[in-house]
């Protein structure tokens, strides 16, 4: 089942390394920017993205504040988790 979020940029600080880490197809839908250089009309939109409900606000946070995400993983426990930045910065999210 899909969970729709609205966007709250607030996140709480606590260590990563603690955070519990969803399963495969535990997503939430967010209203995210989608980019123009990978838009087919060049010219950037909105639309709604399925992302992985445990960091789910950690990209609302982001987008929220400017720094627009292009794709993300938390790494379902079994791997390092990444968020892809549109600026071409990567974030890790360590196991």
């Amino acid at each position: 089942m899909v969970e729709r979020r609205t966007v709250n940029a607030e996140v709480e600080s606590s260590s990563l390394s603690s955070y519990p880490m969803c399963k495969h197809g535990t997503d939430v839908i967010l209203y995210l920017p989608i980019a123009a250089n990978l838009s087919h009309t060049g010219k950037k939109y909105y639309r709604n993205v399925a992302v992985d409900k445990c960091i789910s606000d950690i990209i609302l946070a982001l987008n929220s504040n400017g720094l627009e995400t292009l794709a993300s993983c938390c790494g379902h426990g079994k791997n390092d988790g990444q968020i892809f930045l549109m600026d071409g910065r990567e974030l890790i999210i360590r196991v």
